[in-house]
């Protein structure tokens, strides 16, 4: 951020009144400052990051209306193209409007994405989770949006599946053609849909669209005019192959007459094989193990396995497991479970598995021994993802045996957070531990990563002042250059919550927004919570002008002394 002499800057959020605005309507850009702007107002500068409109020149910015705005200005490339805005907000307004028009051109241009982001200048800093005016322009009344959709995510084969399309207004007279494109065909052997039965509604014709060599890559559907709902209805043929779930995704795009609905543009399903073929689906009893205790995996199936049993195949497709060797496949406890093998790569490496269920069986348990290795690893997360294969198909939303290993009892995981994610110079910041265990009688040293810092000029931070509670010890870490690269803290024996308090330190500079943060990495007798495993902070500057806590002054005669203290 670019520096100004004032101390007291205010933070700009921006947003506005609505994401949907129709052509020939006004729009509505919202401000808000957490203090008013300076004696002699404030020039804010957007980007210009999104632009979906085909044909741009539709909107009439800063019209009569708006309050506080003291001047707007289109920033363009040397090309012409617009790159962007800059927004003048009037000396000591908190808030202001912008009020713009959006110009009906009369062209059918589909839903316009339009996006400007707030960035920082002179004089101000930006709020990060509201600093974007971000808005969809739609055409005027003449034209439809059309919105399709399907009437089951999964439908059997030898069994009907409608898609259902719905319009703003009604389609016009001469009726309306709208298109799709496949974007998605996972069936191994198409020709299994016949297309436009009886018993649709609206639909007055229906193609498919091929390239030069027969593949079909799309579709085009006629609607009745005067129509503002339709149906087609598609039989799904059985075609006695068991080919597994097979996913198909028709996407509608944008054409003559009409626009699309880009959150509801997708006849989207899924094809399940006739009743001779099971699909199975697999879970874990539970997501989290602790070592020397036994994880269930659970089969479930649509159909009774087959006369000669079933063989389901899995992918590994996640070990993090420093160290593997810890599970004992295949033990007693479970249930329709005939076979296990684990399948390795040419070196050896376990690449998935193989397991077989029982002839009959429509549900199975497959148990599993966590072996306690009394090493301390952390969290180690493992996921088995069914794959599709001879005579079954898989559940693509239930398809992973997925779970994670924890440390045995004797070692803590531990977890740490910040009490906020923003702190203003001249505060305190507390970073909260928590262990899943005591920490043993020596006490435990947590060691960090500094993985972020911002800070463009560093040493605001004073560490480990007082006010803490059952921390031992800190020390921050250093490269052969003494740039801060980590850190250590020591937790108290026993201890099973502790809080390190550091003070943000005001420096009278006008920096903006400074964010740090310190990543917890798994080390010697206690492993890192994943999910929680950072201090993470952004540093706000102060709107006035303390005395920082980086320096002790020492007033003595007519001497002054300085006596430094750890910072950042």
């Amino acid at each position: 951020m670019t520096s100004t002499s004032t101390n007291k800057v205010p933070v700009v959020s921006v947003s506005t009144d609505s994401r949907n605005v129709r052509e020939g309507d006004q729009l509505r850009w919202n401000f808000n400052l957490t203090q008013p702007a300076p004696a002699g107002g404030l020039i804010v500068e957007f980007a210009l990051t999104q632009d979906s409109d085909p044909l741009p020149g539709d909107i009439q910015y800063n019209v009569a209306g708006g309050t506080n705005i003291t001047s707007f200005e289109l920033l363009r490339n040397s090309a012409g193209v617009i790159t962007g805005a800059k927004v003048g907000i009037a000396a000591g307004a908190t808030a202001a409007s912008l009020v713009n028009n959006i110009i009906a051109d009369n062209l059918t241009e589909g839903p316009e994405s339009v996006t400007y982001t707030l960035i920082n200048g002179t004089g101000y800093a930006v709020n990060p989770t509201r600093n974007a005016a971000q808005f969809t322009i739609l055409n005027t009344s003449t034209t439809p949006v059309v919105s399709v959709s399907t009437d089951s995510r999964n439908v059997r084969e030898g069994d009907q599946l409608r898609w259902n399309f719905n319009l703003t207004q009604a389609a016009p007279a001469g009726g309306l053609i709208v298109e799709f494109a496949l974007t998605q065909d996972s069936d191994p052997l198409p020709g299994d849909i016949q297309y436009n039965v009886a018993g649709g509604t609206n639909i007055t014709s229906f193609e498919l669209l091929r390239n030069s060599a027969g593949v079909i890559t799309g579709a085009k559907v006629g609607i009745a005019a005067g129509a503002t709902a339709a149906s087609l209805v598609n039989n799904i043929i059985a075609d006695n192959l068991r080919e597994g779930p097979e996913s198909v995704t028709y996407t509608l795009i944008n054409g003559t007459g009409y626009a699309v609905n880009p959150t509801r543009n997708a006849a989207q399903f899924t094809i399940l094989d006739t009743s001779t073929t099971p699909v199975v689906s697999v879970s874990t009893d539970s997501r989290n193990v602790r070592e020397g205790d036994q994880l269930r995996w659970n089969f479930n199936l649509t159909q009774a396995a087959p006369a000669g049993g079933l063989i389901v195949e899995f992918a590994l497709t996640q070990d993090s497991d420093p160290l593997p060797g810890d599970i004992q496949y295949n033990v007693a406890g479970g249930t329709n479970i005939t076979s296990f093998e684990l399948l390795r790569n040419s070196a050896g490496v376990i690449t998935g598995a193989k397991v077989g269920i029982a002839a009959g069986a429509t549900a199975a348990s497959l148990v599993n021994n966590i072996i306690a290795d009394n090493l301390t690893e952390g969290r180690e997360i493992l996921t088995y993802t069914l794959i599709s294969g001879i005579g079954y198909g898989a559940n693509p939303t239930r398809n992973a045996a997925q779970f994670t290993i924890l440390d045995t009892s004797t070692t803590p995981v531990v977890s740490v957070s910040t009490d906020s994610r923003n702190v203003r110079e001249g505060d305190q910041l507390r970073w909260n531990f928590n262990l899943t265990q005591p920490a043993p009688t020596n006490g435990l040293i947590v060691e960090f990563a500094l993985t972020q810092d911002s800070d463009p000029l560093p040493g605001d931070i004073q560490y480990n002042v007082a006010g803490g509670t059952n921390i031992t010890s800190f020390e921050l870490l250093r490269n052969s250059a003494d740039i801060i690269t980590g850190a250590k803290v020591g937790i108290a024996a026993g201890a099973t919550a502790a809080s390190l308090v550091n003070n943000i330190i005001a420096d009278n500079l006008t920096e903006g927004r400074e964010i740090v943060t310190y990543t917890l990495i798994s080390g010697i007798g206690y492993g890192a919570n994943p999910t929680r495993n950072a201090a993470e902070f952004t540093i706000l500057d102060t709107s006035t002008t303390p005395v920082g806590f980086g320096t002790e002054y020492n007033f003595g005669g007519d001497n002054l002394t300085t006596i430094p203290q750890p910072f950042l």
